[in-house]
């Protein structure tokens, strides 16, 4: 779609592809008018006469009707001269000699009623610049340029400073490549401490324009100004690459130490789904303009009273441990949840014999130790043994607490436990049943058979599994590698049986006392700690031999006859 103002006053439309193609409209105006341009923001072709009247009209393409939205100040109206649009829709003004840019915020839209107040809260980018212009439009690079007669000139969009200029055959109008990119800084109020409290917000472009806003009121969310506008910084034409200054500062009662700050930058253009270019918790932020053409920068602070808190979460490796001495190794990630800053962080554990270490202050968000940004975090870590004590007890139960001050107000705290289970180490053990076959001999010289069941009844492994018999004349018998569960000699798992055998032949000492007493001893080692032992006795009752002889005296035959038999 094209638009162009007939000699009479009257808009010409121009729609491709449609029927008809050409259409015209009536307007208030009864001739001709050196200044137009379409807004890329609302759609509205803007025209008019920069003269001494400096009226300028908006031709709503639903309706087919102009209604006047407002003129040129005293200051700004020019003989000649041309209108461009800014990406933000902004409308960008030369006439005669001068460049004036009327924020979007400042440039109503059509009423039933003409408005005929002069644009409120333009901007003078440059005076006196050139000779007199005809003509301006916006490069594809951002840049603005003019032209008068028989010269092109390229200009600072930010200055009006002109960079270039080139002759031309001649000419009287010029038409945009595509709008010019911009910036500008709102501030959105979330909450107020005091009703008195206001808020500065500054846009200074690298070697042009400064603005400065104050807002007003005690209204929250996006600021206004007594006009029902936004209250802005801005806008400022936006070249790639070109550094601006951001800030905000308190105005009225504030102390902007006691505010939670943040900002974000994003791009509005129709089509660019908002995106983020930029933010941060600060008050004030260096910009370099980003590439790229049809930009629509709104940057805006926020500030949030302050609500600190803080978090820390403990952990513990191992979560169990067996028996004393065990090492464990403690976490703790302490957070900053609030949105204020917290300065003089600090972490206590009152576990007697824990050691924490603080992390250095690289290990710290921002880098300062004992300060957390909101948001940040520092891990810190202990190590601990396991004492006699924990055993009994089961456990090792305790609670870290971080603290944090905040700006204004007390400090906030938060705490953590992490318990380790502690389980008495296994205990070893080993036991010996001794025999003797028989029980019971008479007097020197016979012989006992011994047998030694040995079994591993602990909770651990043994290994080096012996028997040992101090009788003198035992002959011990140590079972080979087969006898044994685990198939190796000494060597005996949890619940293994193993038999030993000895033998021994009873001597007269022995008869003489009357028994056979004596005790054998096995022993294994654990895995850890001493060797475990056990005995067991047999007693072999020894009874004296007696001396004894008898006669038995028989003949035979029984009887005989005669002498001689």
């Amino acid at each position: 779609t094209a638009y162009w103002i007939a000699t009479n006053g009257d808009v010409v439309r121009y729609t491709a592809n449609a029927v008809p193609a050409i259409e015209t409209f009536d307007t208030p105006l009864s001739g001709p008018v050196v200044a137009g341009g379409v807004s890329p923001i609302n759609g509205l072709f803007y025209f008019g006469n920069l003269g001494p009247a400096g009226v300028i009209y908006a031709f709503d393409p639903a309706t087919g009707v102009s209604i006047q939205v407002g003129r040129m100040p005293l200051d700004r109206q020019g003989l000649n001269g041309d209108l461009a649009f800014t990406a933000s829709g902004d409308m960008v003004v030369v006439h005669d000699t001068d460049i004036t840019l009327i924020p979007f915020d400042s440039l109503p839209t059509p009423t039933a009623t003409p408005q005929t107040a002069p644009f409120i809260n333009n901007v003078n980018i440059g005076t006196n610049l050139f000779s007199d212009s005809n003509g301006i439009a916006f490069g594809s690079d951002g840049y603005l340029y003019t032209q008068a007669a028989t010269l092109l000139r390229k200009n600072n969009p930010n200055t009006g400073a002109i960079i270039v200029s080139e002759s031309i055959a001649g000419g009287v109008d010029l038409a945009s490549c595509s709008p010019a990119s911009t910036i500008k800084v709102l501030k959105n109020v979330v909450e107020r401490n005091a009703p008195t409290d206001q808020f500065n917000v500054t846009l200074a472009a690298a070697g042009g324009q400064t603005q400065v806003r104050t807002t007003q009121g005690t209204a929250t969310g996006v600021q206004l100004g007594t006009d029902g506008r936004r209250v802005l910084a801005g806008p400022i034409i936006g070249l790639a690459n070109t550094p601006f200054n951001i800030a905000e500062t308190a105005a009225g009662t504030t102390n902007l130490a006691h505010y939670a700050k943040r900002y974000e930058c994003v791009d509005v253009y129709p089509g660019h789904n908002n995106e983020i270019v930029a933010f941060g918790a600060a008050s004030s932020f260096t910009l370099n303009y980003p590439t790229g053409q049809d930009r629509a920068i709104e940057c805006t602070f926020y500030n949030d009273t302050l609500d600190p808190a803080i978090e820390v979460v403990k952990t513990a490796n191992p979560l169990a441990v067996v028996g004393a001495g065990q090492p464990i190794t403690y976490t703790f990630v302490v957070t900053n949840t609030g949105n204020a800053p917290l300065t003089s962080v600090t972490l206590t554990d009152p576990l007697p014999g824990l050691s924490v270490t603080v992390p250095p202050a690289a290990s710290w968000t921002g880098g300062v130790q004992g300060t957390l940004p909101p948001g940040g975090t520092v891990t810190y870590t202990g190590t601990y043994s396991t004492t006699a004590a924990d055993v009994p007890a089961g456990q090792v139960p305790n609670t870290a607490t971080a603290t944090g001050t905040p700006p204004v107000g007390p400090n906030v705290t938060d705490t953590s436990s992490a318990v380790v289970i502690v389980t008495p180490p296994p205990v070893p053990s080993i036991s010996i049943d001794k025999t003797a076959n028989p029980t019971t001999v008479v007097g020197a010289g016979q012989p006992a058979t011994y047998t030694f069941v040995v079994t591993n009844d602990g909770e651990t492994p043994l290994t080096g599994v012996t028997v040992a018999d101090p009788l003198p004349g035992l002959a011990l018998t140590v079972p080979p590698a087969a006898s044994w569960p685990s198939g190796t000699v000494g060597t005996m798992a949890v619940g293994d049986v193993v038999t030993f055998t000895g033998t021994y032949t009873t001597t007269p000492a022995n008869a003489a006392a009357g028994q056979v007493l004596n005790t054998a001893t096995a022993s294994g080692a654990p895995p850890t700690g001493p060797r475990v032992t056990d005995t067991d006795n047999a007693v072999v009752t020894i009874t004296p031999a007696t001396p004894a002889i008898t006669l038995d005296k028989s003949a035979s035959p029984a009887a005989v006859v005669g002498a001689g038999q």
